[in-house]
């Protein structure tokens, strides 16, 4: 059974002729000419391959681009991205941090503040168009310092982090709101009152450097701080350098991250997930839990140095730092910073190490300077961006395209979706079926006549992974998730059965790695099928890379499904409707091919029986299928069409 990374190996050692050039040498493909001007902060692919980036320069290749610029796929400057002036009004301002929405728009954080368009008052965060201009729809202003890092949330809402302590709304009227180093915004830049860190002298003691988010829809935390406060009696918590934050807003339960004195000794700065194992973390650190670690380490989900991530001395120079790191599906991780050696071997400013903590010997590009930001394109080349002046000898002026590892013809998805039966009282999904030693160890979904499309189907785990008793990571059931046609939705490109956990995330069979498809990164609308359930479906395309993978929250109220009513929305959060015991595309009560009778059927025409097991017909998932008394099967199909009984729901899948 391949899962997780063993997938990905297998695939890249089928495709290992890329190119004849080393690993680590310069694109000569991609042309740069005399560069930018100045630091380059943060580099952003876009979708269709162009590139966005951000940082204190007023040109690019003798053009004039006051600190954000896009390129080409080639490495030109795209004429049609004009943000003009905006950014020019002050010699000291900067874009820190460039994410996207969904729609294309560009989210940008920095230091800076733009008065001189009509109408709109803003600074240090903002929204550009898809042609560079700023959405003045979206007015926002912080005070107290600039936004260092900005990650934007599959359904468009927005974290920002940085030195800040107030945020200022202009849409609709002026509305400031009290907030430190960290804030959620709606997608209309407007605060986002359920993410709790909104609450005046809540939050952080100090900067923000980096945030990033795990596939649950948490925040891994990086920074200058020593505490936080989360609490209105305002008690302050020691955190030195990194914290978790939960979806809701809450510091510290997502990892049990040491304190001082065995936690962080300085700053942290660059983060990235270990897929759901843990994370890495690199800064200018020396140590963590009790152990030299050399501005990185890797972080188990207990909280404690994962010590199979072996990195000898560290890194090391004068001053020496880690700025960003990129994890190739692979398991290699690019690491970038201002540094000289790793692990006593020369290493400057750039390297490449193996999960184990190996550094590859035969991957050595030399850059005279920081390295801030790391991108790897869909074809495996790296994009690096920096202070730079000279990679490999050759003038490149704080940007560079190298050649990278062969690419892989597999996008990877973490979705997330709760079922309304295994929860059906109104609580967090229930890992009753497990409790019960019910779940089967293969997919049952083609024995139930369900015909799977582009490798998948067959699907199976193990007794241990299905017995794991977890408040977060149980295994509540298998589900089917589904890659559609961009254009015609209504066409399946590839589908795979997985596992849904109690947090609501749906992974592969071993209950850790993401969810594996065998097609090329593109455009695909997600669906997610359940044996009782009806499906859903995303209301447009979302593009899939072969790097990272996509985190889709079908939960969220802000991410758009396809069709009308298509979840049900339980105090917020949007849950499949329950009760498909026929297994069609539509809840009925009464009538031919109703979902109550299949019930009756089960047992035996018998109202008054119940039968235990592992069935279609148990809509509440709890390991009995009953029709009459309390915890019934049946009522919940009657509540769903609305309480009358002739009454339908139909599923909103094309």
């Amino acid at each position: 059974m391949n899962t997780g990374r063993q997938l990905f190996t297998a695939v890249c050692g089928a495709i290992c002729m890329f190119c004849s050039a080393q690993p680590g040498s310069i694109d000569a493909s991609f042309t740069v000419g005399s560069g930018f001007n100045g630091v380059v902060y943060d580099v952003k692919l876009q979708p269709d391959g162009k590139i966005l980036c951000g940082g204190a320069f007023t040109s690019y290749n003798g053009v004039t681009a006051h600190r954000i610029a896009r390129l080409n796929s080639n490495g030109t400057l795209d004429a049609t991205f004009t943000p003009g002036t905006t950014f020019n009004e002050n010699a000291f301002y900067e874009i820190r941090s460039i994410d996207l929405q969904s729609d294309g728009k560009v989210i940008v954080g920095g230091n800076f503040f733009i008065s001189v368009i009509p109408g709109y008052f803003g600074g240090d965060v903002a929204r550009l168009n898809t042609n560079g201009t700023i959405d003045v729809t979206f007015q926002v202003a912080m005070n107290g310092g600039p936004v260092n890092s900005v990650v934007v949330q599959p359904d468009d809402r927005i974290v920002i982090g940085g030195f800040f302590i107030q945020h200022n709304s202009y849409t609709g009227g002026f509305v400031g709101t009290p907030c430190r180093r960290i804030i959620r915004m709606l997608p209309n830049g407007l605060v986002d009152t359920s993410f709790g860190l909104w609450a005046p002298d809540w939050g952080f003691d100090a900067a923000i450097w980096r945030m990033k988010m795990t596939p649950e829809g948490h925040f891994l935390v990086g920074g200058d701080f020593h505490e936080y406060v989360n609490d209105f009696n305002l008690s302050p918590t020691y955190a030195y350098y990194l914290a978790t934050v939960s979806s809701s807003g809450s510091i510290g339960p997502v990892y049990p991250l040491l304190p001082a004195p065995n936690g962080m000794n300085g700053s942290v700065y660059a983060l990235e997930m270990n897929e759901r194992t843990g994370f890495f973390a690199g800064g200018a650190f020396t140590s963590y839990d009790v152990q030299s670690k050399n501005q990185i380490t890797r972080i188990n989900t207990s909280g404690f140095n994962d010590n199979a991530f072996s990195i000898g001395s560290g890194f090391g120079g004068n001053f020496s730092w880690v700025w960003d790191m990129y994890q190739l599906p692979t398991g290699p991780l690019y690491v970038g910073g201002a540094f000289t050696t790793y692990n006593g071997t020369s290493r400057n400013n750039f390297a490449k190490i193996m999960s184990n903590g190996t550094l590859v010997s035969t991957f050595n590009p030399s850059f005279n300077n920081a390295v801030r930001g790391i991108e790897v394109q869909v074809d495996g080349k790296i994009l690096v961006v920096g202070d730079f002046t000279t990679v490999n000898g050759a003038s490149k002026n704080r940007i560079v395209r190298l050649i990278g590892d062969a690419p892989v013809s597999i996008v990877s998805l973490f979705p997330q979706v709760i079922l309304e039966g295994s929860c059906a009282s109104g609580a967090a999904m229930q890992d009753w079926l497990r409790d019960a030693s019910l779940l089967p160890l293969a997919e049952p979904y083609t024995a139930l006549g369900y015909t799977f499309v582009g490798g998948g189907g067959g699907e199976s785990s193990t007794a241990a992974v299905l017995g794991v008793d977890d408040p977060f990571n149980s295994v509540i059931d298998w589900v089917v998730v589904e890659l559609r046609n961009a254009v015609n939705p209504a066409t399946v490109v590839c589908s795979r059965a997985g596992l849904l956990l109690r947090s609501g995330l749906i992974v592969n069979t071993n209950a850790v790695s993401p969810m594996l498809f065998s097609v090329p990164a593109g455009n695909y609308h997600i669906a997610i099928r359940h044996r009782n359930h009806l499906g859903v479906m995303t209301s447009t395309p979302v593009f899939m890379s072969n790097q990272d993978p996509e985190n889709i929250d079908f939960t969220s109220t802000w991410l758009g499904n396809y069709g009308s009513d298509a979840q049900k929305n339980i105090s917020g959060i949007r849950t499949l409707w329950m009760g498909n015991a026929k297994r069609d595309n539509v809840l009925k009560y009464v009538g031919a091919n109703n979902d109550r009778d299949q019930i009756l059927l089960r047992l035996g025409g018998n109202p008054a029986a119940t039968v235990s097991g592992y069935y279609v017909e148990d809509t509440r998932m709890d390991g009995v299928v009953k029709y009459q008394n309390a915890n019934n099967d049946r009522d919940p199909i009657l509540v769903n069409i609305g309480g009358v009984s002739t009454g339908t729901r139909l599923e909103q899948l094309p």
